[in-house]
């Protein structure tokens, strides 16, 4: 009896070590280009000139795309993605995706049939999945096979489909709501790329950023709308929320008495059960605190949190001439401050 209950006892030790596995997030080890630090440039709209910069110990290399491969990246740069080897560059006007190799930054393949692409996700089931629509149309995630670079569904969402992460074999997209609003979370069976559910969690939900436990923090930037005479309305404040993506419970964190005073989809991280987010500077708040701090004074595009040692980069776009990104400590002393490109709009670590 002891020899079986040992076994039995092993058996079941080992199932829940699955469990507990499957939620830790698939890492990768990166040589040249990969190893870096990425800042995503818009550029200017209708001008061609969005880019990625480049840093590494404090040198910066500036549109790296353009200078490894002899042509310009595209119109506004959207985001950047990492895989295992490749680099999932968006580039909205442009309506396509470029796939580079991360260590030599060479083109791999360019992804067309787009419209309004936004993010994309690299998932262990070999499948891309990219945000695209403007609210009004387009409103999909995209699945693209990553050998052949090919669409090959599509997974109709909320209007103006953002952000999107993915826990085991769930996809979780913010509806942000393009031209239009949306308040919902689209959830996602990455199994059968069909739609399992829809969740209200609150005007305009921009930033969608998963926390320690695996669930998501959620900053909704709230609405407004216009009158006859084209006068702004606010309907709704902006408020941050949690989002249980077992439950798929909604709890508000902070609720607003104003709309955040900032634009873009990347005005909040999570690091170390502390919530950052801008408005009108930089604000932290632990996770289970309502009481939130402002630590660095001024107006940025995005925020985005070094995994590996917390510092807080910002994307500086107050001068017309020259953007930045600008490093903080976690108490609001400035470290560093590279130029990079026009508009830029997030950092890859």
């Amino acid at each position: 009896m002891k020899t079986r209950n040992f076994f039995l006892c092993l058996f079941f030790s080992l199932i829940a070590l699955s469990f507990v596995s499957c939620d830790e997030p698939e890492t990768f080890s990166y040589n040249g280009y990969g190893a870096g630090v990425l800042v995503v440039c818009e550029g200017d709209f209708g001008s061609n000139n969005g880019a990625v910069t480049f840093i590494s110990d404090s040198s910066v290399s500036k549109d790296v795309f353009a200078a490894i491969n002899s042509r310009p990246l595209g119109d506004v740069v959207q985001s950047l993605t990492k895989g295992k080897e490749t680099g999932y560059i968006v580039v909205n006007n442009s309506q396509k995706i470029e796939c580079v190799d991360l260590e030599t930054f060479e083109s791999v393949g360019t992804i067309k049939g787009l419209s309004f692409p936004r993010y994309a996700l690299v998932h262990d089931n070999d499948y891309v999945y990219v945000t695209n629509g403007n609210g009004y149309a387009g409103n999909f995630v995209y699945v693209i096979n990553q050998n052949t670079l090919e669409i090959e569904d599509s997974i109709a969402t909320g209007a103006g489909p953002d952000n999107i992460y993915a826990i085991d074999s769930k996809i979780f997209v913010a509806n942000m709501g393009g031209w239009i609003n949306d308040s919902t979370v689209s959830v996602i069976n990455a199994h059968t790329n069909t739609l399992d559910t829809t969740v209200d969690v609150g005007d305009m939900p921009a930033s969608l950023v998963p926390d320690a436990n695996n669930n998501f923090v959620v900053l909704c930037e709230g609405l407004t709308t216009y009158d006859a005479d084209s006068n702004p309305t606010v309907v709704s404040n902006s408020k941050i929320v949690s989002f249980n993506t077992q439950t798929y419970q909604v709890d508000e964190l902070i609720s607003f008495d104003h709309q955040v005073a900032t634009i873009g989809s990347q005005i909040l991280d999570v690091y170390d059960n502390t919530i950052y987010y801008l408005d009108g500077g930089v604000y932290r708040m632990a996770l289970n605190s309502q009481t939130p701090e402002k630590i660095i004074d001024g107006t940025f595009y995005a925020i985005k949190i070094n995994p590996e040692n917390g510092d807080i980069w910002l994307a500086n776009t107050s001068k017309q001439t020259q953007h930045t990104v600008v490093v903080y400590s976690q108490e609001g002393e400035k470290l560093e401050e590279y130029n990079t490109e026009q508009w830029p709009n997030n950092v890859i670590f």
